[in-house]
């Protein structure tokens, strides 16, 4: 009996003493962020850009690096605090990582597909229904989908991205690498035939946002020469409470210790904008596949 009233004091103690750090953890969030909307009020001219508020803060963070509790954190801080003072940046800020360019629902489209494929006409009929009205282009290959769409011939293409049986489809990626074409939508059609699931992309020449469809999928790739970049990332990503859906990496060459990263995020609406801001800040090298939505 002895034993086990020790038992629970023991646990008692130790379930206060983790409160006790989580109030105090909290606190320091909360002095960090009081630090960081000053240093954004008074170190910032109210008429600074976007760049020079992004570069005043990241360089009052290193400066002060060691008076703050935690570098992810306060990284979370400063894309919050230039979210809230530049909501537009997505659209106005030149070279920005993500440009959030509205594409209007409105304005007939024409959308190229190859005719062939069984899977196309679930596909067509899906990615129609995004816009008003849309124009279906029959052409003889995939090469000639992507072909057509980089020539801006047609606005959009459809082409297979992944699979149940082969997981992603690396040859469809490869195509949209080399014609330099971007996914703004995805849709998954069961095929009857064989039993499996296949997702088709929408693609297009240029990273749009389809009106009335705020994306909420982010693919990309980057370099990674180390492990410590990744681990970073996928930090953060936790930090912004935003979901990993897919990550690979491959080596650069065999005669090269680099590797190329993908990446496949899931964000909540309310978490883009400052993820975006990350994003911008810290991996403007990526290169981005797809922002997209599901349909």
């Amino acid at each position: 009996m002895t034993k086990e009233v020790s038992h629970r004091t023991e646990e008692e103690i130790a379930l206060h003493n983790l409160g006790l750090l989580k109030r105090d953890a909290a606190s320091l969030r909360e002095e960090t962020a009081l630090l960081l909307r000053r240093a954004l009020g008074s170190h910032i001219p109210a008429e600074a850009s976007f760049e020079r508020a992004a570069r005043s803060l990241l360089e009052f963070s290193k400066k002060n690096g060691a008076n703050l509790p935690d570098k992810g954190d306060t990284a979370v801080m400063i894309c919050e605090l230039l979210a809230k003072r530049f909501p537009d940046v997505a659209e106005h800020q030149k070279n920005f990582f993500l440009p959030l360019l509205p594409f209007p629902a409105s304005r007939p489209v024409t959308i190229s597909c190859w005719m062939s494929n069984r899977l196309s006409e679930g596909a067509i009929d899906r990615f129609s229904s995004l816009f008003q009205a849309a124009k279906t282009v029959g052409v003889d290959s995939f090469s000639e989908v992507c072909e057509r769409v980089a020539k801006q011939e047609c606005d959009f293409g459809i082409l297979p991205i992944e699979n149940t049986t082969d997981g992603r489809l690396s040859s469809f990626y490869k195509m949209l690498d080399r014609h330099e074409l971007k996914i703004c939508a995805v849709c998954d059609v069961e095929d009857p035939e064989s039993d499996s699931r296949t997702r088709l992309a929408l693609v297009t020449s240029r990273i749009i946002v389809l009106q009335g469809h705020l994306p909420s999928f982010i693919e990309f790739s980057f370099v990674s020469a180390n492990a410590e970049r990744r681990q970073e990332l996928l930090s953060m990503s936790r930090s912004f409470e935003v979901s990993v859906v897919r990550y690979a990496c491959a080596p650069l060459s065999y005669r090269n210790d680099g590797e190329m990263d993908t990446v496949t995020f899931e964000v909540k609406t309310e978490r883009l904008l400052p993820f975006l801001i990350y994003l911008h800040l810290f991996f403007a090298d990526a290169n981005v596949i797809g922002f997209f939505v599901q349909i």
